[in-house]
């Protein structure tokens, strides 16, 4: 009803249009739901200026081609939410009485409490109130009741169910009247006054087709795919300079590989040089080592010799022929009076201490010396 007590909503300005575009007038009445579906399969009245179409009904009246789609949803209070009908099982849920989604939810076997009234107001009231807590209307006019009475603390679950064409329903075999709906909603459709009626009344609450969305945000898609290009570019300039790179390290690699080998090659022949000094210094050591042992031993042979020399009271001399030297062991002072530091030459020695009979007699004893020591070589 408007501010003047008349009838007034979208299905009245509709069917008014309808009626005015074919040269036809409509006289209204308004009643509940189910009396009017009544008056109507009686022939009391002509026509609903709106109903939902399902095969259960069309055994009873003849429908328009549609000119709406719509659905039903679960309104509940805020705080309180629903994700799928089937969480609807054994609860009271206040419905429409005989309206489309009353006759879905029939169907669906859930063992609900139904709480039918005669109005979609009165089932979202009820819920508003808390006398109950769901409410199964359709989805367009719960949400134009709710802006319209402002009723701030219902909430639709977006649970869209029973989606169902919108139509205008007439007695069944009434295809004259039927005809000049039909005619009439294709002539509003074709000048753009049923978008203008639809918008005025519905457009704001109903969901939006994929088509419409990408009509109102278009541009937002322009720009996402004009970045998705510029993405694509800069991947594949990407993918270019990484092949570069991965190109440039692999040579690097390579020469990095050959210098490595370069290097075990001067690591392995200084390894051998090294085994090699090591080898050497060890033989070295052993020949030292060696040769201290024979020093150790000869300082053990002197002392012993020095000994045996004291013990038995003689002297021990050497004659070196290279420089005609002779060395005289300490026991010749004790024995001849005269001491002799070191190595002295032979004629000083002969001349101190032998006289000339003795001097040849010693020499030709060594002379004959040396000649059995050639012939025994």
């Amino acid at each position: 009803m408007d501010k003047n007590g008349n009838p007034a909503g979208f299905n009245i300005e509709l069917t008014e249009a309808v009626l005015r575009t074919m040269g036809l007038r409509a006289e209204f009445r308004l009643d509940h739901w189910t009396e009017i579906r009544r008056q109507l399969a009686a022939g009391e009245i002509h026509m609903i200026s709106g109903m939902f179409y399902s095969s259960d009904r069309e055994v009873i009246y003849d429908f328009t081609t549609r000119h709406a789609v719509t659905s039903g949803d679960i309104f509940t209070r805020r705080g309180t939410k629903i994700s799928d009908i089937r969480e609807l099982e054994g609860l009271a849920v206040v419905v429409q009485e005989d309206d489309i989604i009353y006759e879905y939810l029939r169907k669906q076997n859930l063992n609900i409490a139904f709480i039918p009234v005669s109005t979609i107001e009165e089932a979202l009231r009820l819920v508003s109130i808390g006398k109950y807590d769901y409410a199964a209307v359709l989805k367009v006019p719960g949400h134009y009741i709710i802006e319209e009475l402002r009723i701030p603390n219902l909430q639709a679950n977006n649970i869209a169910m029973a989606q169902s064409d919108y139509c205008m329903a007439v007695q069944s075999n009434n295809e004259d009247l039927l005809f000049v709906l039909n005619g009439g909603l294709n002539l509003l459709k074709a000048t753009g006054e049923y978008q203008e009626i639809y918008d005025k009344w519905l457009g704001v609450y109903e969901e939006k087709s994929f088509i419409q969305e990408i009509k109102e945000y278009g541009w937002i898609l322009g720009f996402v795919a004009i970045g998705l290009v510029l993405l694509a570019i800069w991947i594949a300039t990407l993918k270019r300079m990484v092949a570069i790179k991965t190109k440039e390290l692999k040579q690097a690699n390579n020469t990095l590989n050959e210098n490595q080998k370069v290097l075990n090659s001067y690591n392995q022949e200084v390894t051998v040089a090294y085994q090699q000094l090591t080898a050497s210094e060890e033989e070295l050591r052993a020949q030292y080592d060696e040769i201290q042992n024979y020093i150790k031993k000869l300082e053990s042979l002197k002392q012993k010799y020095q000994i045996a020399i004291q013990g038995t009271n003689s002297v021990v001399w050497e004659y070196d022929l290279n420089d005609k030297s002779i060395y005289l062991s300490e026991e010749f002072k004790n024995i001849y009076g005269v001491t002799i530091d070191g190595k002295e030459k032979i004629e000083k020695i002969f001349h101190q201490l032998l006289t000339s009979e003795e001097k040849d007699k010693l020499i030709k004893e060594f002379m004959d010396y040396k000649k059995e020591k050639r012939r025994d070589l």
